[in-house]
């Protein structure tokens, strides 16, 4: 039987500084980390369903990434998968805690990766490129071009397993890891 980690133990995927900056990050915003919903309905939409969706796509990950390694080299690392995974909705507990007030899609791009900077996160452009394409290439889309990189797509298939597939709330509590 596969292990399913807390958020904690995710951590240990990452290496040295962003397993730190990301635990401080946790540290410093605990309250809406952990108050804060998933999605407004769609998806764990439930107080703490963003640390729900955020541990439960690493988990995905962790249990899809030696399968399809195995089968066919993987581009990317274990580690890459978690570090966008832990990224990829990083804005949502200042939205959904009322810290921020933004709708449309693109600002919220700009208040994610102005907390890249705050935090000093260590990111490579492959990282930048999946979080930025993680929910599909929308407007960019191209019939000539490829836009969303392997990790980004990888990643893209354990958020939607997750916000589509396992929407409600899981077994493990997230809350009481902490």
């Amino acid at each position: 039987m596969n292990k399913y980690y807390t958020i904690f133990e995710i951590l240990d995927f990452i290496s040295e500084p962003n397993k730190s900056i990301f635990l401080k990050i946790i540290t410093e915003n605990k309250d809406i980390f952990f108050s804060a919903k998933g999605s407004n309905t769609k998806h764990q939409a439930w107080e703490g369903g963003y640390i729900d969706h955020i541990t439960e796509c690493c988990n995905i990950a962790i249990n899809m990434y030696n399968t399809l390694d195995t089968l066919r080299s993987l581009p990317f690392s274990i580690e890459d998968c978690i570090i966008v995974l832990f990224l990829h909705d990083i804005e949502k507990p200042w939205l959904y805690n009322g810290k921020i007030s933004i709708k449309k899609r693109d600002y919220r791009y700009v208040f994610r990766e102005s907390l890249f900077t705050k935090y000093k996160i260590s990111l490579t452009e492959d990282h930048f490129t999946a979080i930025r394409y993680i929910e599909g290439e929308g407007k960019d889309y191209s019939s000539t071009k490829r836009i969303l990189n392997p990790l980004g797509a990888f990643c893209h298939s354990c958020d939607i397993i997750s916000a589509r597939i396992w929407y409600d709330k899981p077994e493990v509590d997230q809350k009481n890891s902490w």
